[in-house]
């Protein structure tokens, strides 16, 4: 949005600034006057470039929810790390790989498939069925504005999972492999486990003002506050500029008349086809068996056999097989390039040569075709309107932005009079420091910018900061507060809870070493740990149990175990405590006597790690053919 803003800066304002550097660039030379790029990309492949704005929202996403999934307590420094922000980057670029790999191989996602998906999201339902206006609230919620950016992302993502599925669905699981992962998943383990809780010690640990005191000043910067600022900005948004625009019935019917070929519904054709699965690179036999099955079924079809009941007897397409091989109504942008040209090109009810794709071999076969049509004015009339309205709109706030741009660097240090010239009003952020904040100061951009030098240290206005989403604003600072202490009074809770914690859990350590020597000196430890009120509870587990009966901590170090922990202690530590553990055996189970729901997954599993390793290897080739620069000062 804002390079449009930028292409239209041609004001009076520009010409003069214009006139003045070009007299000096004529002395010196116009190199002294080429400006660095103000944001130059984070990452650049094969021309795409990763901007600083799509990272550093994409980086602070990532420790949003790092941080929500771990809790407010949990030690999350290392988002901060240089491997964290790399590692993010990398993600990042992948990403970008498959787009272009799902690009060249012809991926699609017709307009049917998207609009399919998007029905099929409870998010969008009321009552069980798709709703518009659920729909609407959704994007509205979301800060989508774009209805059509919000779908293109959706399609994005739709198509890197086909094409992920694609490499899973085409791995093989060789059977020794398969044994192999059954045995390993199903193995029993029995022992004994007694847990020690800090929890149970608590009400043991006497607190005194010492040691609080000693645990605050010991951990000081555990209870530090960062340094934080408030930030006036003006806001402006496309949102903003949609009521009150006005459109005339010329101006629709107009507009209708334009987006004939547009609004047109493309033809759709009932399509059924045969598939004999051949690898593009297969060797000369096997292509000479797919053309000599495709030559069998030609001429069983020429003596009348029926298309459908060959298909299920033949074809290699697992979904429409079982359905006499019909796939529906396709239509244009839905398959592969030379399965569309042919179905396009047939007669109903005619039989296709064989076609070749990247899949195998295809004999397609067309039952019915629905023409395209162009719908009545008053089916689109809401929607020509809507995006008559936008437009409109969309200029509105562009023409307001290029204000805003002008405004802000005629007047650098105060936004009052820029609101006032501009009818708006300004706010005030919340308190905010460079990682988090909440509202406006939740962007990631706008923080980096707000703890720059301009706005900081130098108290002016900033440049227009585009949010994304058709969301601009501008900011300058208005308070800071610098990184201090938090009282103990203030965190006397937090340190109390940590003291505690602390003395129990060297409580605990202790009754567990206590334990240990009582246990180890005896042959009968049963009879030693139940008069010492030790409590151990005999379990039986696996790697596939449904239901955990033990703690996950406990599990992977009992299955961690080799064979010659048998008949020994092996202690764990546990999130709130420590316990003692027993193995008491270990049963090899046999592959044969797996259930079948579990031989499912785990060929599922296999298939998984198999088509992901594919990908994986996709991913690294391209990567390093690609022309990949990373600017790593900007990490």
């Amino acid at each position: 949005m804002l390079d449009v803003i930028r292409s239209r800066a041609a004001g009076f304002g520009a010409w003069v600034i214009a006139l003045i550097i070009m007299i000096p660039m004529a002395l010196w030379g116009i190199n002294d006057y080429v400006a660095v790029d103000p944001d130059p990309p984070v990452a650049e492949i094969n021309g795409q470039t990763l901007s600083q704005a799509t990272f550093r929202n994409a980086l602070d996403a990532q420790k949003r929810n790092i941080r929500t999934q771990l809790g407010a307590t949990a030690d999350v420094s290392y988002l901060d790390s240089p491997q964290f922000r790399r590692g993010v980057l990398d993600s990042m670029i992948n990403e970008l790989v498959v787009q272009n790999e799902v690009e060249e191989q012809g991926y699609r996602l017709g307009d049917q498939e998207l609009a399919n998906l998007l029905r099929e999201q409870e998010v969008f339902q009321l009552d069980g069925a798709f709703s518009q206006e659920a729909y609407d609230t959704y994007l509205v919620s979301q800060g989508q504005f774009s209805k059509q950016r919000f779908e293109q992302s959706i399609r994005d993502r739709a198509l890197i999972g086909q094409y992920t599925a694609g490499y899973e669905e085409s791995s093989f699981v060789l059977p020794g492999e398969m044994r192999r992962l059954l045995s390993y998943q199903a193995e029993k383990r029995s022992i004994a486990l007694a847990k020690f809780e800090n929890a149970v010690y608590l009400d043991q640990v006497e607190l005194n003002d010492q040691d609080l005191e000693e645990y605050y000043e010991a951990n000081l910067d555990n209870f530090f506050e960062p340094e934080k600022i408030k930030v006036e900005y003006i806001q402006l948004a496309v949102e903003d500029y949609t009521d009150g625009v006005d459109v005339s019935e010329d101006e629709i019917l107009a507009e209708y008349e334009a987006q004939q070929e547009q609004l047109r519904s493309g033809e759709t054709r009932s399509t059924q086809h045969i598939l004999i699965a051949v690898a593009e690179d297969a060797s000369a036999a096997d292509q000479e068996a797919a053309n000599s099955q495709i030559s069998e079924i030609q001429t069983r079809l020429a003596a009348g056999e029926e298309f459908g009941e060959l298909a299920s007897e033949y074809s290699d397409d697992p979904g429409s097989a079982a359905n006499a091989g019909d796939l529906g109504f396709i239509q244009k942008g839905q398959m592969v390039g030379p399965f569309e040209e042919v179905a396009y090109a047939l007669e109903v009810d005619v039989v296709s040569e064989p076609v070749r794709t990247r899949f195998g071999l295809h004999l397609v076969k067309v039952s019915e075709i629905n023409a395209s049509e162009v719908p009545p004015l008053e089916e689109v009339r809401e929607g020509i309107l809507a995006d008559l309205q936008q437009v409109e709109a969309t200029n509105r706030y562009v023409e307001q932005v290029e204000n805003l741009r002008n405004l802000v660097f005629e007047q650098p240090d105060a936004l009052d009079g820029v609101a006032a010239e501009l009818g708006v009003d300004t706010s005030v952020s919340e308190w905010f420091s460079r990682d988090s904040g909440e509202g406006v100061a939740s962007n990631a951009q706008l923080r980096a910018i707000a703890f720059a030098e301009d706005v900081y240290e130098l108290a002016m206005n900033s440049d227009v900061i585009d949010l994304g989403n058709d969301v601009a604003v501008a900011i300058r600072l208005v308070d800071s507060q610098p990184a201090a202490a938090r009282p103990l009074a203030e965190v006397q809770a937090l340190v109390e809870s940590a003291v505690l914690q602390q003395a129990a859990s060297e409580l605990v350590a202790n009754s567990v070493e206590q334990a240990l020597i009582e246990l180890e000196g005896t042959e009968d430890w049963i009879s030693v740990a139940e008069n010492a009120d030790y409590n151990f509870v005999a379990y039986t587990v696996s790697r596939v149990d449904t239901i955990r009966v033990v703690d996950n901590e406990v599990l992977a170090a009992v299955f961690a175990l080799e064979d010659s922990g048998v008949g020994g202690f092996h202690r764990v530590t546990l999130a709130d405590g420590i316990a003692w553990v027993y193995l008491n055996g270990i049963e090899k189970v046999s592959p044969d006597s797996v259930e079948l729901a579990l031989q499912d997954s785990v060929r599922t599993v296999i298939r998984s790690r198999s088509g992901q390793g594919a990908v994986a290897g996709v991913i690294a080739n391209a990567r390093e053919q690609a022309e990949l620069i990373i600017n790593e000062d900007l990490l």
